[in-house]
């Protein structure tokens, strides 16, 4: 796996396999689950990471939001999964640190340009 980009609480990541330089998914999996971390030393124990969601494209992104301060290093990894949905082992978490941002309330009017 690797960071793509890091815009303010936005990470977006490419999922590969590596084995080869290709992209997509190795044969035989459907797709792949992603796990983030906050914090300076990621959990060894999957089951202790914060599930962000599975995705069968290459490319995934997580949104931090909530009680998330500007520049915390967060980690994250993937695993892949199969057609039958059992889960492979996970990859080497990748750490990056958030950016300066502002939390706009998606329930608050947006003014718009006439």
């Amino acid at each position: 796996m690797d960071i793509d980009e890091v815009v303010q609480n936005r990470i977006t990541v490419r999922i590969h396999n590596a084995d080869t330089t290709k992209r997509g998914k190795p044969a035989g999996c459907a797709g792949a689950s992603v796990y983030s971390w906050t914090g300076e030393t990621p959990p060894a124990d999957i089951n202790d990471w914060r599930f962000e969601g599975n995705t069968t494209r290459v490319k995934f992104t997580v949104d931090f939001v909530g009680n998330v301060t500007p520049f915390a290093k967060v980690w994250l990894t993937t695993a892949w999964f199969s057609p039958r949905q059992q889960v492979g082992p996970a990859c080497t978490p990748v750490s990056t640190n958030l950016g300066t941002w502002m939390v706009q309330d998606v329930e608050a009017p947006v003014l718009k340009a006439a």
